[in-house]
């Protein structure tokens, strides 16, 4: 079973965030809105004014540990699939935000 899901999500990598791959409006709402609950509820207990060091396991292509990382945070991004964590550290990348990442 692991080896199925890694090779699924290796699969979906290079795609994965890309909008063409949700065309339907219902879909797309949906995950706007479940990423920004989910945003907000975390950014809503990260204390001011210090860095930490976050563990984002299972941290797929980094949405979220990008987002930390923005905020001078210095994530660990974990994920059983080898292109999720590629997709994660090219979005690192493309933000200026290697310094601040371990993969």
């Amino acid at each position: 079973p692991t080896e199925l899901i890694r090779d699924t999500y290796d699969k979906v990598a290079p795609t994965y965030d890309r909008d063409e791959n949700d065309k339907a409006i219902r879909r797309r709402l949906h995950w706007f809105l479940y990423e920004n609950l989910t945003w907000n509820a975390v950014a809503a207990v990260i204390p001011e004014g210090r860095s930490l060091r976050v563990l984002d396991a299972g941290g797929g292509s980094g949405k979220y540990a990008a987002l930390f990382a923005e905020r001078g945070h210095h994530v660990t991004v974990l994920d059983l699939s080898p292109g999720m964590l590629e997709q994660a550290r090219a979005r690192f990348a493309r933000e200026g935000l290697l310094e601040r990442a371990a993969f």
